[in-house]
């Protein structure tokens, strides 16, 4: 039993290593790690059968007898044996003379793992949304962003840390803050070279590269 099972678990650590690779990287934003994660989850889904996400509704109509359920995600029997079946004959071999009991047990272990990893998965996602007391939208951090909000806007999000703020920096300094953003925001609307550079940047820039356009 332990054979199916082990193939099954190397073929979903190769997969979700080379994502966790690329979270590693340093200059990955957190709307990149968010995307990284749910684009891993989906591709585990479609890999294996995994259906959902569910309603409360959708999940009282699916049958239990066949398939596998957690949190709002299902899984056939029938799509576990195929990704088992997917792993090489020699799986398939070491499957087929055991017993039914066993078989199932065989199933049932692949199928709740995979769930427990795709629900684990997007709960990272949920977390770095709105954990810790964290917006749902997180504030300007890049130069796209911060050229087009208004000052007072900006002041809001300094008025979040201005006692962190205050620990390590003088009132000068704080007051300098705003005062750099003002000569952003107004080169931001003059500037058509600047405005053309930072209107190319999104969510999938890295803070060196949107940094770097207006450095100096």
């Amino acid at each position: 039993m332990g054979g199916q099972v082990i193939a099954a678990i190397n073929a979903l650590t190769a997969q979700v290593n080379i994502v966790f690779i690329k979270l590693q990287a340093k200059d990955l934003l957190v709307s990149q790690q968010s995307a990284e994660l749910a684009s891993l989850a989906s591709l585990i889904c479609i890999q294996v059968g995994v259906d959902g996400p569910h309603s409360a509704e959708e999940l009282t109509t699916i049958n239990k007898t066949e398939n596998f359920v957690l949190s709002r995600w299902s899984i056939s029997r029938y799509n576990v044996i195929k990704y088992l079946f997917d792993q090489g004959m020699f799986v398939r071999e070491l499957f087929l003379p055991l017993e039914p009991q066993v078989q199932y047990q065989v199933i049932s272990m692949v199928g709740q793992l995979v769930l427990d990893i795709v629900d684990g998965i997007l709960e990272i996602q949920a977390e770095r949304n709105s954990s810790n007391n964290a917006s749902n939208d997180l504030p300007p951090t890049l130069p796209h962003e911060l050229a087009k909000i208004r000052g007072s806007a900006f002041g809001d999000i300094l008025a979040v840390h201005i006692n962190q703020l205050r620990r390590f920096w003088s009132k000068e300094s704080i007051a300098n803050i705003e005062q750099q953003h003002n000569k952003l925001v107004l080169a931001y609307q003059n500037e058509p070279l600047l405005k053309s550079a930072l209107n190319e940047c999104d969510h999938n820039t890295s803070f060196e590269a949107a940094w770097g356009v207006i450095e100096g």
